[in-house]
């Protein structure tokens, strides 16, 4: 027998998702002390915003293929 997977859709949108991320990112380096960790997750927070701007470029109407 095989096993059904679990297809639930998430709750929040994936530019949602991506936004939480970068804030969560952001307001755990606030809470850390200056540093190696702080900064990685200050990489983080900026990676979360790049994969959300380059998303909302992507499902822009503007971007069209060859015709």
């Amino acid at each position: 027998m095989t096993q059904k997977r679990n297809r639930k859709r998430p709750e929040l949108s994936f530019q949602e998702r991506l936004k939480n991320f970068a804030r969560n990112a952001r307001a755990m380096a606030r809470r850390t002390p200056p540093g190696s960790e702080r900064d990685e997750l200050m990489l983080k927070a900026r990676d979360g915003d790049a994969a959300a701007r380059i998303d909302r470029w992507l499902s822009s109407s503007g971007l069209q293929g060859p015709k």
